[in-house]
């Protein structure tokens, strides 16, 4: 061709920005592509470090035992035991002075509500607010003023909408929240 493209001079100035038919790179070089296993350093004693790999078909990684269930003592699990020394339940005493109703904020586990100054009504929040939560309420007062439990906006507690009177002294309920509504999980005396 008379262009100058496949002149002498034209094909050594091509060839001369590639690479030799016979050359190399070093490791840190690639950024991608395929390299056969056999180049790679492949671990003897089958644990892997900074140099060496280990095949994913390397019959060492694979172990067919089921595990096998086992317990440890209190003493083995750092913390485990002050944790379980400084847990407390915390309990708060609810008397208003005429009775009504008492929103009840659920910073205690257990409410001890009191109705001697006139019937009284422990209401929780909604349960959306507290999923998983538990609390306990417990009527203290042996006159008859009476004591229910129920939810703010007409919340459910069981798939009911009413207040659940506490009728004897000492009745009480332990509630959780799924997130939906209240659920009882342990009464006395309702």
């Amino acid at each position: 061709m008379r262009d100058g493209r496949l002149t002498a001079a034209g094909v050594r100035a091509a060839l001369a920005s590639r690479a030799a038919a016979a050359h190399g790179h070093d490791a840190a070089d690639l950024t991608g592509g395929t390299v056969a296993l056999a180049r790679l350093p492949v671990a003897a004693d089958g644990v892997s470090s900074a140099t060496d790999v280990v095949r994913a078909d390397d019959g060492r990684l694979s172990d067919a035992r089921a595990p096998t269930g086992h317990g440890h003592a209190i003493a083995d699990v750092s913390g485990l035991q002050s944790a379980l020394d400084d847990r407390t339940v915390a309990t708060a005493f609810v008397e208003p002075s005429s009775g009504g109703t008492v929103d009840l904020d659920l910073g205690a586990d257990v409410y001890l509500v009191s109705a001697y100054g006139g019937a009284t009504t422990a209401r929780l929040p909604a349960a959306a607010s507290h999923a998983g939560r538990v609390v306990t309420i417990k009527r203290t007062n042996t006159n008859g003023n009476a004591v229910s439990v129920s939810v703010v906006n007409n919340g459910y507690i069981d798939e009911v909408t009413y207040a659940i009177p506490l009728n004897s002294v000492g009745g009480f309920l332990t509630l959780v929240s799924n997130g939906a509504q209240w659920w009882i999980i342990s009464r006395y005396g309702v």
